[in-house]
């Protein structure tokens, strides 16, 4: 069926001088289309989604001589028939047409009287959030929970996103501190900004600005439409005391406030405050939007995919760090935001979670804005990449992804070089000219001085003249370069210029276990045999949760076994990043940082320390605060400046890229390309697990460890 067959039936289905008759219009469709093949009816879906959008934008409002509004009325009706059948025929095949132009799954769980309403005079207010229909989906909805098979909610749709985040001259700093100014964005449906620069550029910052969260020293923000709403994710998901999984789902989702929102619009809709039937609709829209109708059973449904295998009802505190991290990924994919503003999501996620969450970025209708330092992710998913660049001073947007970023930004710094070279070059010979002409003009003045006796008019004349022609060449010189364009001397970027400090080589066998067990409630580690040697480079990769810190921590001997035996090797001094970054000095983490970092590596004076540490970003405001109070981040450099503070022949990397900017990631990569001695090195960054070279791969799964 195409578009003209539509409206032909349209008309059959009006009675003489009588407006259409929706019902009979959909039972002629459903008749129709019940005895179709399913591509038909895919096909005939598609078609009508670009009808009904022409149609609600009046398009053809001329040309059905005013009857727009009823004959979209009718073809709504329709539009929910031909939805449920087309998903019901081959719900895989057809729900991305379905998600074009109908919104079905929240209004199955609406009260009737919100269902009446939505359903009544306000159906087309769906066509303001950018959604083509609303009216019929809640039947369409308990058709499909009813359908043969079994119950269930229906399948996800999204909402098409329509926010659009508008940023002009935006201005931020820290006291006297300016991170940026001038800054210009436009974040539209669709777009994936990817954030990059050094830490401290004010990456985190401008997240804050765009949620709204911090006020900016200038510039504006305007989010259209204003109603829209925009979620902001932190770096680190924040476990709150005594709240549960569920909980902190509902939080992260905004689904929390929304309710709460709506509780109290419903409060006042019971006691008769004025305004509280738009507070009641507004409340309610909100939560629809969010998906608070359905959000428990998406929840259960997220966390089981994920692996999540604990009750819901479990307090975050009393989760692992897998476990953590995979609540802190279902948060993301249960989130329902018009604009998504995501800080270091990537952080602590597996290679699992990392697919898991590139496929749903990539398959976002809403803005996003997003800082990761995993460097594949970012190629996988930016549109555009927007450069917060603070040795420069310099805001730079740049199109069409990581990789052309990389590209263009190499160009562009090698073009600024060459400017500047050339202007440089430029001014020193126009400098040496006007020197040599000076000094010809002061020759001629002492050689006439000296000569002062000459009674030789014209030779005086001559040396008159010819000081006065060398004066006026420097003069002219002298204005050429004050005309020259200025072009400014591109500021040299920061470079760690990391070293490992390396130790005498230890014995031939680095770490053994042998039979080595663990139990720890219901994971069971084990039984490992597993030799390390003098010089090994390992990479170790698995899931989140599959035992990679509990082989680390046996390989090193910190680990009570069950069974089995483990042993370090003769001279072994190891040097360790650990992936929480929890424990970096121990007993000496209430101790200001300088004191910690002495206490660690006493061999050093205080000045040296400071020096090592301002060498990796952390200056004076950093080194006299609690090592324990540091930023993952901070915390990292500290502990990547321990390692070039101390000889150590066994080097430990458990995420090493958790909270490193991305010049600092490449930098370690240099580093741990000129040690010598022996790696086990943990990471999902999937680029430096290409770039690093290792020796030896090990899988560790379900407590198991084999040899890849």
């Amino acid at each position: 069926m195409d578009e003209d067959e539509f409206w032909l039936l349209l008309e059959e289905c009006r009675p003489p001088g009588a407006d259409p008759d929706a019902e009979r219009l959909a039972a002629a469709l459903e008749e129709r289309l019940s005895a179709g093949p399913v591509a038909a009816v895919a096909g005939f879906a598609e078609r009508l989604s670009t009808a009904l959008y022409r149609l609600d934008r009046r398009e053809l409002g001329e040309e059905l001589s005013g009857d727009a509004f009823l004959y979209t009325r009718a073809a709504v009706v329709a539009d929910g028939r031909a939805a449920y059948l087309a998903v019901l025929a081959d719900p895989r095949r057809f729900a991305p047409y379905a998600g074009e132009f109908v919104w079905a799954e929240p209004l199955l769980y609406v009260p009737d009287r919100a269902y009446r309403r939505l359903t009544g005079e306000e159906w087309r207010r769906g066509t303001a959030h950018g959604y083509e229909s609303r009216s019929n989906t809640g039947g369409w909805a308990r058709q499909w929970a009813a359908r043969p098979g079994g119950a269930g909610p229906p399948p996800r749709i999204d909402p098409i996103m329509t926010a659009t985040l508008v940023v002009k001259d935006l201005a931020a700093g820290h006291g006297e501190r300016t991170l940026f100014s001038g800054l210009d964005l436009v974040v539209a449906p669709g777009d994936v900004i990817g954030l990059v620069g050094v830490n401290g550029a004010g990456k985190s910052t401008l997240l804050r600005l765009l949620a709204g969260l911090d006020a900016p020293e200038g510039g504006s923000l305007k989010l259209s439409p204003p109603t829209a709403n925009v979620g902001h994710l932190p770096q680190e998901p924040e476990r709150r005391e005594g709240e549960s999984v569920r909980d902190f789902l509902a939080r992260r989702t905004g689904v929390a406030a929304a309710q709460a929102a709506l509780d109290e619009a419903t409060e006042g809709l019971v006691e008769g405050r004025p305004g509280a039937d738009d507070a009641y609709a507004a409340g309610l829209d909100r939560w629809l939007e969010l998906g608070g109708a359905d959000l428990e059973e998406r929840a259960e449904e997220v966390a089981d995919q994920l692996g999540l295998k604990v009750s819901l009802d479990l307090p975050m505190t009393a989760l692992s760090g897998g476990q953590a991290a995979r609540a802190g990924l279902a948060s993301l994919l249960l989130s329902r935001y018009d604009v998504f503003l995501l800080d270091e999501p990537t952080n602590d996620l597996d290679l699992d979670g990392l697919e898991r969450l590139e496929a749903f970025v990539k398959g976002l209708r809403a803005g996003t804005v997003l800082i990761s330092h995993d460097r594949e992710f970012l190629a996988r998913t930016a549109t555009k990449v927007l450069e917060l660049d603070l040795h420069q001073q310099q805001v730079n947007l740049y199109g069409g992804g990581y990789e052309s970023y990389l590209e263009e930004r190499a160009i562009s710094r090698r073009h600024a070089r060459e400017q500047y070279e050339e202007y440089a070059d430029t001014r020193s010979g126009l400098e040496a000219r006007a020197q040599m002409q000076r000094n010809w003009m002061d020759n001629g003045v002492r050689n006439a001085r000296r000569k002062g006796g000459d009674n030789d008019k014209k030779a005086r004349a001559q040396r008159a003249e010819s000081s006065e022609k060398q004066a006026a060449k420097a003069r002219q010189t002298q204005r050429m370069i004050e005309r020259l364009d200025v072009v400014e001397e591109p500021r040299k970027e920061w470079e760690l210029r990391m070293e490992i400090a390396a130790a005498p080589r230890s014995g031939s066998v680095v770490a053994t276990l042998r039979r080595a067990a663990v139990r720890r409630g219901e994971f069971a580690f084990g039984p490992v045999d597993l030799q390390i040697d003098w010089a090994d480079r390992v990479a170790i990769t698995g899931a989140n949760g599959a035992g990679k810190s509990t082989l680390l921590a046996a390989l090193l001997g910190r680990l009570e076994l069950d069974s089995g035996s483990a042993a370090l090797g003769s001279g072994v001094l190891i040097g360790e990043v650990e992936q929480a970054r929890g424990h970096l000095f121990g007993e000496d983490a209430e101790q200001p940082l300088l004191a910690a970092f002495s206490a660690a590596v006493p061999e050093m004076n205080p000045e040296d320390v400071r020096t090592l540490l301002a060498k990796f970003g952390l200056k004076s405001v950093h080194v006299l605060r609690p090592a324990g109070t540091l930023s993952p981040g901070e915390r990292t450099r500290a502990a990547l400046a321990l390692l070039q503070a101390r000889g150590v022949n066994l080097l430990v990397l458990d995420e090493p890229t958790n909270h490193l900017d991305l010049p600092a990631i490449e930098q370690l990569e240099q580093a741990l390309a000129s040690y010598t001695g022996t790696l086990l090195l943990v990471t999902h960054d999937r680029r430096m697990l290409d770039t690093v070279q290792v020796n030896r791969r090990l899988v560790v799964a379900d407590g198991r460890v084999t040899e890849a």
